[in-house]
């Protein structure tokens, strides 16, 4: 339970890690000389067109359109709020950047990658424009200049008179906020948690707008934490498979080149899996591999689980032989034997609560099991090469599925 919380909410260490940095970087910006200053005062710019170009390559339409609403936000703030929130004026440009950037980040997160000269991604060039105007309109009218408080009780007040936020931008930038945390849990993909990271930082920014170096040091966080998401995004593309979300085989070639002498490799193959196909249908086939590449990911032992193509896995121990391994594997076989898997009729409610009502019922579908094969070999102190050391481990699984399957050997 404790490794699969850590799995999920690993996915912020790097923006978390990038708005530590930041704020620690505030001394040393302070500390800068005249000429250097002024080129610091243009690092979100910097920073946020050189993402745009990568994201524009990768065809990455919402890091792209994420970076477009931090320059906003900074070169707003740079140019109509240089001292801080004054006057009706300014109070209607915050809170009108309070309200839209953070919604629309919400929008991106909740958004389906579907690239950036698309027609979704035209469609949504023309969305963010429409709502540019809007926000133009509600500023020219000072609509938004003074929102009305919600609570009004002397404790929470006190709480709001120390943040620098409206209440209702306040409250929706929370709700917000944690909407992009789930979405980012959720899903585990780089973005998400880039989009989380840059709505935090944008927190900070401005909430301490007017405390010195705050603004061009977290929008300068926000638009490194959205690209680098870009580039996490892009080495997932090429080294993590999509359905599973395990590392696919060119990222265990790469780990085989550096993994030293001593090593363990197993391939583990899901036993029947053709007849699954054939049965129930490729959809129910997909379903089996994430299934099963899961469960992989519980093996102890140090072993990580890697993709190898169509129903085979590889698990990679390094530091051990293949006797030391056995243990480990014998228990994750076990574990993915006696998982029982329900394969719903193709009549099951469209409706996700009334689904929902009938999970367990004997009536909701066949409940069948899993089971796999595995072969494993080691490296002999180094004396077999990657190859052979593979091609042993596949004659050893073929050897279990000659046993019978549903076994493991070496």
């Amino acid at each position: 339970m404790t490794v699969t919380v850590f799995r999920k909410i690993i996915v912020f260490a790097t923006p978390i890690f990038l708005i530590i940095f930041s704020r620690l970087a505030i001394p040393y910006i302070a500390g800068l000389p005249p000429a250097k200053y002024e080129l610091a005062l243009a690092t979100p710019y910097l920073i946020s067109f050189i993402g745009m170009f990568m994201a524009a390559n990768f065809r990455r339409g919402r890091p792209f359109f994420a970076l477009v609403l931090i320059i906003t936000g900074y070169w707003t703030c740079r140019t109509y709020l240089p001292t801080g929130i004054q006057g009706i004026e300014g109070k209607s440009i915050f809170n009108t950047l309070s309200l839209f950037i953070p919604f629309n980040i919400l929008l991106l997160a909740a958004m389906r990658e579907k690239g950036l000269f698309s027609a979704a991604g035209r469609i949504r060039m023309v969305f963010f424009a429409l709502q540019a105007l809007i926000a133009l309109i509600l500023h020219d009218n000072h609509h938004l200049a003074d929102l009305p408080n919600i609570f009004h009780s002397p404790l929470l007040a006190g709480i709001f008179d120390r943040i620098t936020f409206a209440q209702i931008p306040l409250l929706a930038f929370v709700f917000e906020l944690i909407a992009v945390m789930a979405i980012a849990i959720i899903r585990q993909a780089p973005v998400d948690s880039g989009l989380f990271g840059a709505m935090i930082s944008f927190f900070i920014a401005g909430n301490w707008l007017t405390t010195p170096n705050m603004l061009v040091v977290f929008s300068s966080s926000a638009a490194i934490i959205v690209t680098v998401s870009i580039l996490q995004d892009f080495y997932n593309m090429a080294f993590r498979d999509e359905l599973t979300n395990v590392p696919s085989r060119r990222a265990l070639n790469e780990q085989l080149h550096g993994i030293g002498r001593n090593y363990a490799l197993a391939m583990v193959d899901i036993d029947h899996f053709k007849k699954f196909n054939d049965t129930y249908g490729h959809d129910i086939g997909d379903q089996v591999l994430k299934l099963v590449a899961k469960k992989l990911q519980n093996v102890t032992g140090g072993g990580k689980v890697y993709r190898y193509g169509g129903e085979e896995f590889t698990i990679l121990f390094p530091r051990k032989n293949a006797e030391e391994t056995l243990e480990h594997l014998e228990s994750i076989r076990k574990e993915i034997a006696e998982y029982p898997l329900v394969i719903r009729n193709s009549d099951r409610p469209k409706n996700k609560r009334q689904g929902k009502q009938n999970r367990g019922r004997v009536d909701g579908g066949i409940t069948t099991n899993v089971t796999v094969s595995i072969g494993v070999a080691d490296s002999n102190g180094g004396e077999i090469s990657k190859h052979e050391v593979i091609k042993t481990a596949d004659n050893a699984l073929y050897k279990a599925k000659n046993r019978g399957r549903n076994q493991v050997c070496k």
